[in-house]
């Protein structure tokens, strides 16, 4: 059975205001077609579906469309992340089961129908004759889980026992998953992941997860395993959103049976703008960098010794890829203007004018 893992998907998102629908679904077509092309069995969408818990229109017809599309190649898991409303992102889970596809947002699996069958935090179904078991544990803030927090057990604890309760419906002839979005011990944050983890106190240890043939992640965009030996692993975002964002964005395939994992490989995305944050120590080298990276978004740091001048800033502000622009001046010493009372608002502002500047 083969399955395709992706994440972190944030449609709608804006890169420093900036539209990027155009990229998103230039990425979401390259992902159905990268699913066609590996005759993927079963799609994992591990959360942050949306950026924001109240999307777009834009955004949500360009989540469906892409599912109803993935729906007709193979069977498709969705859970809600932090950034997702989840009883918005599951409002038409009915309609999406007639379509192949799982939306899960809250931790109580209901699901039922011709091909799946629910227990409490699993999904059963078959594929290709194969029984499959999704233990599905969507975002796990306590709020979404649920449960009155009990005296002197951590948020870690409570997750795995969240996450074991699920894989009750794990079976010996059934190939077991692990699907959620959450902060792994190990994993190495990048870019955009915004929520502060409390000095390590939401942190889930890898222990936590139960034995599994695969454990799809998502919550942090840079791609990584987290164990190679029992197979978890984040797919990353699907195309950059921040200026750190530096690594290739990719989409996992893997091949399984009930042995594990046969083959594991990592699709590159390409539809998207890369990122690059450029520095530069004259006008003339900034033009240059930007002239040679007209392919991507550009924050353009330009250290000089003096105040940049009308007809430079112009023919910055002439490229339409550059959407962040910063200008580093030396520092200068603190101005202390003697007899401020004494003076008129024009005479300090001339006297600090020439401190800084100099001149007349």
């Amino acid at each position: 059975m083969k399955i395709l893992h992706t994440a972190d998907l944030h449609l709608g998102k804006k890169l420093f205001n900036t539209d990027r629908t155009n990229e998103q679904e230039a990425v979401m077509q390259e992902i159905i077609d990268i699913a066609r092309a590996n005759k993927v069995d079963l799609a994992l969408i591990a959360g942050d579906i949306f950026d924001t818990a109240l999307p777009s229109a834009a955004a949500e017809t360009l989540f469906f469309e892409s599912m109803v599309s993935l729906g007709q190649i193979c069977t498709v898991i969705v859970i809600a992340g932090n950034h997702d409303d989840p009883a918005r992102l599951a409002a038409a889970k009915k309609m999406a089961l007639s379509c192949n596809i799982v939306l899960a947002g809250e931790s109580d699996i209901t699901y039922s129908a011709r091909k799946f069958a629910a227990g409490k935090g699993y999904i059963k179904t078959a594929i290709n004759s194969q029984k499959v078991c999704v233990n599905i544990l969507p975002y796990p803030s306590d709020s979404r889980m649920g449960e009155a927090i009990e005296e002197n057990t951590s948020y870690p604890e409570r997750v795995k026992r969240r996450l074991f309760e699920g894989a009750k419906g794990f079976e010996k002839d059934s190939i077991n998953i692990n699907i959620s979005h959450l902060f792994c011990i190990g994993g190495v944050k990048e870019g955009d992941e915004r929520e502060i983890e409390l000095g390590g106190a939401r942190l889930i240890p890898i222990d936590a997860f139960p034995e599994a043939h695969y454990t799809a992640l998502g919550h942090i965009h840079k791609p990584q395993t987290i164990s190679k030996s029992k197979n978890i692993h984040y797919s990353g975002a699907i195309m950059p959103y921040a200026f750190d964002e530096t690594s290739q964005k990719s989409v996992i395939i893997a091949d399984i049976d009930l042995q594990g994992v046969r083959e594991l490989v990592r699709a590159p995305l390409t539809k998207y703008k890369p990122v690059a944050k450029l520095q530069a120590g004259s006008v003339m080298q900034a033009l240059d960098l930007l002239e040679k990276n007209l392919d991507k978004w550009v924050w353009l740091e330009l250290k000089l010794d003096d105040s940049i001048t009308d007809s430079a800033a112009k023919s910055l502000k002439s490229f339409s890829n550059m959407l962040r622009f910063s200008l580093i001046l030396p520092e200068r010493e603190k101005v202390i203007i003697k007899d401020k009372r004494l003076k008129s608002d024009r005479e300090i502002f001339v006297e600090f004018y020439k401190s800084q500047y100099g001149g007349k």
